[in-house]
């Protein structure tokens, strides 16, 4: 089974974010694109990669918190 790449654009897509949360999958295969890690430093953006279970209750913390959190969850691998 090969690994999901998640691109810049997706990442893009969360810009308005201070925090972008990528959830890597149930076994965490999925990965970034050295272009999106880039982009990502690049703008200020902090990422936090963990698997998808840990992702989703991180982001919850996170708006619990007040603060401005997207997140991109791959749930399949």
């Amino acid at each position: 089974m090969g690994a999901h790449s998640i691109s810049k654009e997706e990442i893009e897509e969360l810009k308005e974010a201070e925090t972008a949360i990528v959830g890597l999958g149930a076994f965490s295969r999925a990965r970034l694109s050295y272009k999106t890690r880039d982009y990502a430093r690049d703008s200020g953006l902090e990422l936090l990669l963990l698997p998808s279970r840990e992702a989703a209750a991180r982001f919850n913390q996170l708006v619990d918190q007040g603060k401005r959190v997207g997140a991109i969850v791959h749930i399949t691998c």
